[in-house]
């Protein structure tokens, strides 16, 4: 019982997950999300559901140098997220967390 209330903790984006588990365990809602390697690297959204972009990024090839990043290190990474109710509040929240805290990984371009 304790193991099915930390996994719905878990997939409500309350506790941090690794990727991995993210990709199977998380919200299917839209949100945005924080990729964690010693500190934030990369903020992002998903719009079309969080754990479709967390799969999407964990199995990630490698195209630009953002994705060689996440997908060198994917299972170092772990992950943040909160949902959200609409496409709009997800840009806004991507945009605010971007600002604010300047990852690494943004800069590099998805």
């Amino acid at each position: 019982m304790f193991n099915k209330i930390i996994d719905k903790i878990k997939g409500a984006g309350v506790l941090s997950l690794s990727l991995e588990e993210a990709s199977k365990k998380a919200s299917t809602s839209m949100g945005c999300y924080k990729l964690y390697l010693d500190g934030v690297k990369y903020v992002g959204r998903a719009e079309n559901g969080l754990r479709k972009e967390f799969d999407r990024l964990y199995n990630l090839k490698g195209r630009t140098l953002a994705e060689k990043e996440i997908k060198a290190n994917r299972d170092k990474i772990s992950v943040s997220f909160v949902i959200l109710p609409t496409k709009e509040k997800c840009r806004e929240i991507e945009m605010k967390w971007i600002n604010q805290l300047k990852p690494e990984w943004n800069k590099l371009k998805m």
